[in-house]
């Protein structure tokens, strides 16, 4: 084989490395800065505004399309599409995000969303960050009024447990009881 067979071949791999698809709690693991390459569902389309969250079944981590990112991200992924996405771990305000995104395709649509996982505030943490959620059977601090765009405080358990939700703008909750 001669040297520029062997220097094709070394990029080649190279770039497959680079680009390995991995489980999302895997990438999560990663440190800030690192380039991942994973695929899951999109949980959320255009109400959060143009960052995607995506879930598989190890974890969930939301896709941010940034100033460097390609072709037009928010407006090719909608909720349920199973989409793989390649870019940067970030740290954004506390949060672990993909920034910019580098590639992404969209693989099918109209995927069912993952099942939100039944919590208690208490375990509303670090670990479960970018995954589909649902608290039941809680009582709003200002039960009875009307929503708005803002934080809500809520308990569940006979008040035992407490936290805290945003409702932003946009939010079919809003003018809602």
């Amino acid at each position: 084989m001669n040297k520029f067979s062997i220097a094709i071949l070394l990029s080649l791999f190279s770039f497959l490395s680079l680009n390995a698809q991995i489980d999302i709690s895997d990438a999560r693991s990663m440190a800030e800065g690192e380039v991942v390459t994973i695929q899951g569902i999109a949980t959320n389309g255009p109400e959060l505004g143009i960052i995607r969250y995506i879930q598989d079944d190890t974890g969930g981590l939301p896709a941010y399309p940034g100033s460097g990112s390609v072709g037009d991200f928010p407006d090719d992924v909608s909720r349920g599409d199973l989409v793989t996405v390649t870019g940067p771990l970030k740290i954004f305000n506390g949060l672990l995000e993909i920034d910019p995104i580098q590639s992404y395709t969209v693989v099918s649509s109209n995927n069912p969303l993952p099942t939100p996982l039944s919590v208690t505030p208490a375990e509303l943490n670090e670990d479960i960050e970018g995954q589909l959620v649902v608290v039941e059977n809680v009582v709003f601090d200002d039960a009875g009024g009307i929503f708005s765009v803002g934080s809500y405080g809520f308990t569940q358990n006979g008040g035992t447990e407490s936290s805290t939700t945003y409702v932003r703008s946009g939010s079919s909750l809003i003018g809602t009881q």
